[in-house]
């Protein structure tokens, strides 16, 4: 399966697939050079999803394992906690924090 639409250049752009207690893995997300993350059905490809608010590259993402969270991590030093329903994807733009906050530092746990 080829996902189609995000950039990696620079540094490596970690990917993983959705857990299954919260959306039965059926999601791929991934981070872009262009300060998105995306989500992409896992077994169609295709883009179901975009997280923005990023001003630079975001490098690492994460689905929390149980609850309905993803972080994205970016080179803009913020690290953004997205929401989303359990089963369902999250609504474009929504975050916990205000546009630019950082929302999680080392050593914090969510």
């Amino acid at each position: 399966m080829t996902y189609l639409g995000h950039t990696v250049a620079k540094t490596l752009i970690r990917c993983h697939f959705s857990p299954l207690a919260t959306t039965g893995g059926a999601y791929l997300l991934t981070g872009s050079f262009e300060g998105t993350a995306y989500i992409y059905d896992a077994l169609t490809g295709d883009v179901v999803q975009q997280l923005q608010g990023h001003a630079e590259l975001v490098r690492d993402v994460s689905w929390h394992p149980t609850r309905p969270l993803i972080a994205t991590g970016s080179w803009d030093r913020c690290v953004r906690v997205h929401t989303y329903e359990s089963g369902a994807l999250p609504a474009a733009g929504q975050v916990d924090q205000p546009a630019g906050a950082t929302v999680a530092g080392a050593g914090t746990n969510f």
